[in-house]
């Protein structure tokens, strides 16, 4: 099978567990999820996605899948969890609608390696992140926009 067809499996994987879990205790995870999606997916995402993050979609959709699927169990401790990758999402959204820099775009990919992190470690991160190291390359971002 190719990584493509994979690909485009566990992504639909991704949105039938989202259809499954519409309940309320999971409303705030499945946004998130969703969020992500089309940040990923954008109607561009094969023309401007470049080549290093390109062949990473499909760990962060595994990482996705894992996430819905411990979710019903743990819906709490998905919360808390996100908890830590919220500020930095609003903050690439709010930069990334104003501005357009490659460190914006590495914060970008920094997030999504700190989700598999935090919600599929199994998964392993393909640089190293932490939210320190978000800090601080939303700060670099920061001074540089």
């Amino acid at each position: 099978m190719t990584s493509a067809v994979a690909l485009f499996k566990d992504l639909r994987k991704a949105r039938q567990l989202m259809n499954e879990l519409q309940a309320g205790a999971f409303v705030t995870a499945i946004a998130d999820v969703t969020t992500q999606i089309d940040t990923l997916f954008s109607p561009s995402f094969l023309r401007l996605t470049p080549t290093q993050w390109f062949s990473q979609l499909p760990r962060y959709v595994q990482a996705m899948v894992r996430r819905l699927e411990r979710l019903r169990g743990n819906a709490a401790r998905d919360a808390e969890v996100a908890k830590q990758v919220s500020p930095f999402v609003s903050a690439y959204k709010k930069l990334s609608a104003a501005h357009s820099s490659a460190e914006i775009e590495r914060l970008k990919w920094m997030i999504e390696e700190f989700r598999v992190s935090l919600f599929a470690q199994e998964l392993k991160t393909s640089i190293p992140v932490s939210a320190k190291r978000l800090s601080e390359q939303l700060a670099l971002v920061e001074r540089t926009v």
